[in-house]
């Protein structure tokens, strides 16, 4: 099976780790990325200042000459391969049309969609997903990310759509038995580990309440410098931006306890280190969901909270008990590889999918 995978192209974790995971069950799996278009956005400089300044408003305004050629250069590039299959990542920037003319091309052609943030969250600025949720029609299936977006993607014109959650790649998360001592221990042993974004959703006031009470906590990700000035005991346990490649699994393996935030901004009942944690063999602890609770048994392969006070509790309780903590990690590991949330398995559905809408079983 030839497939034409689209988008950023930029974290392994999104079109790069599908795309391994796609040749792995046995397709063709052909590349167009768009991040190129905008490799001149950051460069600086007096020369290239105005050449910034353009490329950064047409990608806010998903408006401008770069899209255009971007879906020019797209409909040329299905013509080429000629794919049985197009898949496109978080279509930001593919319009209607364009999804039409590559159907006109070969009707034989399946395209699929799938956007891991929340087109239809009022919390965004509309004008980001406008081109998106105008082409929604255009797509033979749609895979929706979270539970809510099913009927949003329906009532947007979506002809068939299916809950595709996100993975983690095994490869890349697994646990590690002992960190050296000297060196990744030393760098990232804590009691409570959170890797992820800021949002102004009391994430920050939840963790500095933590960090008051004393317990070892480590902070890592993007957003977070810009207001951890806020938060005099959170300056203290920041880390930084996210780890890379081996770093983040050692991270995320040095904590005792691993805390999962559901993102506000995409209105989020999971998220991908909900699967990552478990995968390390590290203890989940996330915001509260009844598609957690589904995913993990409370108390027994994780648990959760509510508010801070709860959150904080449970921290103290469960890093009072080793053999239980461990325990808990273990049931969540296992639970984590058995229902197989990894990459490869989600590809395995992706096929399965298509085989059935191709079939007219869906």
């Amino acid at each position: 099976m030839r497939i034409l995978l689209a988008g950023e192209w930029r974290a392994r974790i999104h079109e790069k780790g599908l795309s391994e995971a796609l040749r792995r069950a046995g397709c063709e799996v052909y590349e167009f990325a768009w991040h190129k278009y905008f490799c001149g956005m950051g460069v600086g400089g007096n020369i290239n200042h105005l050449k910034d300044v353009f490329l950064r408003a047409q990608a806010k305004l998903v408006y401008g000459p770069v899209i255009h050629k971007i879906n020019a250069d797209f409909i040329k590039t299905a013509a080429e391969v000629m794919p049985d299959v197009v898949f496109i990542y978080r279509g930001i920037l593919i319009g209607l049309e364009t999804l039409q003319k590559v159907k006109a091309r070969a009707k034989s052609t399946v395209i699929l969609g799938y956007n891991n943030d929340n087109p239809f969250s009022p919390a965004y600025n509309s004008l980001m997903w406008r081109r998106h949720v105008r082409s929604i029609a255009g797509y033979d299936m749609v895979f929706a990310y979270r539970p809510e977006n099913i009927a949003q993607y329906k009532n947007a014109g979506a002809r068939r759509v299916s809950i595709l959650p996100p993975w983690y790649l095994p490869e890349e998360v697994f646990p590690i038995q002992d960190l050296p001592a000297n060196g990744d221990k030393k760098k990232y042993a804590c009691d409570v580990a959170f890797i992820g974004h800021y949002e102004p959703d009391g994430r920050a006031e939840i963790l500095e309440y933590v960090a008051r009470a004393g317990v070892s906590l480590k902070l890592c990700g993007p957003e977070w410098k810009k207001y951890i000035t806020r938060y005099p005991c959170l300056q203290k346990c920041f880390c930084g931006e996210i780890p890379r490649d081996t770093e983040y699994n050692k991270a995320i393996n040095g904590a005792k306890i691993g805390l999962c935030f559901f993102s506000k901004l995409n209105r989020d009942v999971y998220t991908r280190r909900c699967f990552e944690i478990p995968a390390a063999g590290t203890f989940l602890l996330s915001e509260n969901s009844r598609e957690m609770r589904e995913f993990f048994r409370p108390g027994i392969e994780a648990d959760y909270f509510a508010n801070r006070q709860e959150l904080l509790d449970k921290i103290l309780f469960y890093l009072s008990d080793d053999v239980l903590r461990q325990k808990v990690a273990l049931a969540g590991l296992r639970r984590v590889r058995q229902d197989g949330h990894d990459v490869y398995s989600r590809a395995q559905y992706i096929m399965q999918s298509i085989n059935g809408f191709k079939s007219g079983k869906l």
